[in-house]
């Protein structure tokens, strides 16, 4: 039954029967009740977790404001990639969203298999490289929405976000030294109001 689930996946879809056996024999069954974390930010992972069964969250902790998730993965898409290919800690939480059931393959082993199986790691590589170029321009398209946000008419703070800041309403358009229209030259002190 795995090995049917795995030729759905696009990280695997292009093996043959032999080459899924090989990845069948260094993988584990795992399963995690809903809220248990799969991955920790900051702690070594290990493993490449490609999801059975289930959706498990992808999140950062924000100070100040908790947990807030970035995605939610659905069967067939994978976790840990990022310590496969720069060994470091997990960048994120990966969290059980549901109950769900992961096939969890040690990076040791899928990189002992893709160094003896050069047809393997080519078919293994062109996948994930294009799996990881979809999630990229996912990313790319969340990152101009929020911007586009950020950059809303009237929104208190808003200004490009490579440029100067916004200039102050009331200020000349010119060098800025110049005091508006009917306002006398030099300092002056303006009455103290309430900034809320």
């Amino acid at each position: 039954m795995i090995q049917e689930f795995l030729r759905t996946v696009p990280l695997f879809r292009e093996l043959d029967d032999e080459e899924l056996a090989q990845i069948l024999m260094v993988s584990l069954v795992k399963r995690f009740p809903e809220g248990t974390a799969i991955l920790t930010e900051g702690e070594p992972g290990g493993w490449l977790h490609v999801i059975h069964q289930g959706e498990v969250r992808i999140s950062k902790v924000v100070p100040g404001a908790g947990e807030e998730a970035l995605t939610i993965l659905k069967p067939g898409e994978f976790i840990g990639e990022v310590g496969f290919f720069d060994g470091g800690p997990a960048s994120a939480h990966a969290i059980a969203h549901t109950d769900c059931e992961v096939l969890s393959i040690p990076h040791s082993e899928v990189e002992s298999l893709v160094r003896s199986r050069p047809t393997l790691a080519a078919k293994f590589f062109w996948a994930f490289g294009r799996t990881l170029a979809g999630r990229l321009r996912e990313t790319n398209e969340k990152m101009a929405i929020l911007l586009a946000i950020s950059l809303e008419p009237g929104r208190e703070g808003s200004r490009p976000l490579f440029g100067p800041p916004a200039r102050p309403t009331g200020l000349p358009a010119g060098g800025g030294d110049d005091p508006p229209a009917g306002m006398p030259a030099g300092p002056t002190e303006s009455p103290s109001r309430s900034e809320d």
